[in-house]
């Protein structure tokens, strides 16, 4: 279910058929009205939300790309993983990729993968993400993944799970 809001001109706005042909012969007269709208999302729950995620098939590849358009090809660090829903209601959330501990930064280090507005709604049970991180991470480093609510329980971790590189 959408609701859509839009702003109407008014209904003299423009010219009339009669104004048009007014104009005197050969001339050509046009007024153009946008009508502005926005549609958004309306999501009703019944009952008791029940909103639990795992990850599953998390894993880090290192593809040859660059991170923005200024930023030369380089290898990078690619975080692929499932979110699965598991509770009955949607997820809607933040994950989060941060470097290990002691790389600066809160909860463990400095932040490395973000992506904001993962849904997975009750029409699928997962979403398959794929995160490009703003750098490589090092051999052998345990990096922590996170799925952050942004919904029912804004900044309530629902999942945190270790990614080893090989």
């Amino acid at each position: 279910m959408h609701l859509t809001i839009a702003a109407v001109p008014p209904p003299d706005t423009g010219i009339t058929a009669d104004q048009a042909a007014s104009q005197g012969p050969g001339a050509l007269s046009f007024r153009i009205a946008s009508v502005i709208g926005v549609s958004l999302p309306v999501i009703l729950r019944v009952g008791t939300a029940d909103v639990r995620a795992t990850v599953e098939q998390a894993r880090i590849t290192t593809e040859n790309l660059a991170v923005d358009d200024k930023s030369p090809i380089r290898p990078t660090g690619v975080a692929t993983l499932d979110l699965v829903r598991t509770g009955k209601s949607s997820l809607f959330g933040d994950i989060e990729v941060r470097a290990a501990k002691g790389r600066g930064g809160k909860d463990g280090g400095e932040l490395i993968g973000l992506m904001r507005g993962v849904g997975v709604y009750p029409e699928i049970d997962r979403r398959h993400v794929r995160l490009v991180l703003s750098h490589q991470p090092q051999p052998g480093e345990t990096l922590p993944l996170s799925f952050i609510d942004d919904d029912t329980t804004p900044g309530k971790r629902l999942v945190q799970i270790p990614l080893a590189l090989p």
